[in-house]
């Protein structure tokens, strides 16, 4: 604020405020889990509006397979009216990660709809550590060549590797029993050389022997450090005929 006043020609005012949601889900907005292959998993969230008393919730529906939603309670209190929802994540859902949102439709006009965001894993009775990789090509260290390396364990039961391919052109893979049936490590190594693309993407699909986990993917990316050119050494400009300036 500017006045006129020579002894307080600037003033500050400072203004605060709380803005309030409106609809609060507790504990969080979001669920994240992990899970094994074959295992039912629960979580409920209770969920009411801070600014309508009389906010209701018509039904809830899942958009992730395996995943279901319900309402299981609601009640009123001064506050007013609450609701648990209850998640299910089934014992059949894929493995691998995921993430979806449960829909909540509601009797708001300015918020009909409302998402819960949902994430997490599925672990298949093989892990992979890490899940995904990346190598790093530099044409001056080595001509190129990179490598990275993947723990295979099995969880449960023994499982066996049978074959590992690759959507990378020209990568290569070993695979090195550390105890059989147990635990593997994959080495994958870019011989070196300029990648078709920067960066260039595809995966690893390891083949095993179990019947819930055939195929296991694992995403992979080589990068490639560009040389350039110092400067001065590309081809110089024509200069005017002989005679002419």
């Amino acid at each position: 604020m500017i006045s006129n006043d020579p002894k307080t020609p600037k003033r500050f005012l400072r203004v605060s405020a709380q803005v309030r949601p409106l609809i609060e889900v507790s504990p969080t907005p979001y669920v994240n889990v992990t899970k094994k292959y074959g295992q039912a998993l629960t979580r409920t969230l209770a969920v009411w509006s801070p600014v309508a008393p009389d906010f209701k919730v018509a039904k809830v529906e899942s958009f992730t397979n395996g995943v279901m939603a319900e309402i299981i309670k609601s009640w009123r209190d001064k506050g007013g009216n609450h609701y648990n929802i209850k998640i299910t994540f089934g014992p059949k859902m894929r493995i691998g990660r995921f993430h979806g949102v449960i829909r909540l439709f509601t009797s708001l006009k300015k918020a009909p709809t409302y998402d819960l965001r949902i994430s997490g894993m599925v672990q298949g009775p093989v892990s992979v550590i890490p899940q995904r990789g990346s190598l790093f090509s530099d044409p001056a260290i080595m001509g190129g060549m990179a490598a990275a390396g993947f723990s295979l364990y099995a969880t449960e039961k023994p499982v066996e590797i049978k074959k590992t391919t690759t959507t990378l052109e020209n990568l290569q893979l070993k695979v090195i029993t550390v105890s059989k049936g147990r635990k593997y490590y994959l080495v994958a190594i870019w011989p070196g050389g300029a990648p078709p693309r920067n960066p260039y993407n595809g995966k690893i699909v390891v083949t095993t022997s179990s019947a819930t986990q055939p195929a296991i993917e694992i995403p992979l990316s080589i990068y490639a450090r560009v040389v350039k050119k110092p400067r001065g050494t590309g081809p110089k400009p024509m200069g005017p005929p002989p005679g002419k300036k």
